[in-house]
């Protein structure tokens, strides 16, 4: 991990690179060789929790508000979110923007196409939800307790609870097909 990462909360894998961002002060969004943590290149000073990738380009989240930009930074669409909510993390499934946020229900929130409705996907029963990737049609979460919780994409329904070894904080997951 980058040196300068003060407090990495948002990690993603587009096949190629590894992309980590932060909640630090003064965070970037770096773009990682996965083999050894080298960093190929850094978008400057964007805060977020939660950051996903697709067709080349990356979607951040920063409270309230979804950024979708290119990979030198040119903003390329805002979403403001009608939960009002700072998502901690996201993840996207066939085109299709998947959120979650600490919030009275820990949901997993999914976004139409063009960004203008939500839907609620399925309430997690987790408090501080801070994770969530997908993978094989399964809504991935990690508990305060780190076990690996997986939902069904289509149903919401809770499919399994895998407890972990991890110590610690996980507040970032994805998966990683090498």
């Amino acid at each position: 991990m980058p040196t300068q990462v003060d407090s990495p909360h948002a990690l993603e894998f587009d096949g190629e690179f590894l992309w980590l961002g932060g909640m630090g002060a003064d965070e970037s969004i770096y773009k990682l060789n996965p083999e050894d943590g080298t960093v190929v290149s850094k978008l400057t000073n964007i805060r977020t929790q939660g950051i996903s990738y697709l067709n080349g380009e990356l979607y951040y989240s920063f409270y309230g508000r979804i950024y979708k930009i290119s990979q030198d930074g040119t903003l390329i669409q805002e979403i403001i979110l009608s939960t009002d909510s700072n998502p901690t993390d996201m993840a996207i499934n066939n085109s299709s923007l998947y959120y979650v946020y600490n919030g009275a229900i820990d949901p997993i929130i999914k976004i139409n196409q063009t960004g203008s409705t939500e839907e609620i996907i399925t309430e997690t029963e987790i408090t501080g939800l801070y994770t969530l990737a997908i993978q094989n049609d399964n809504l991935i979460v990690t508990t305060n307790s780190n076990a690996i919780r997986r939902f069904d994409i289509n149903s919401g329904e809770r499919i399994s609870d895998t407890e972990t070894i991890i110590e610690g904080w996980i507040t970032a997951i994805v998966p990683f097909n090498k």
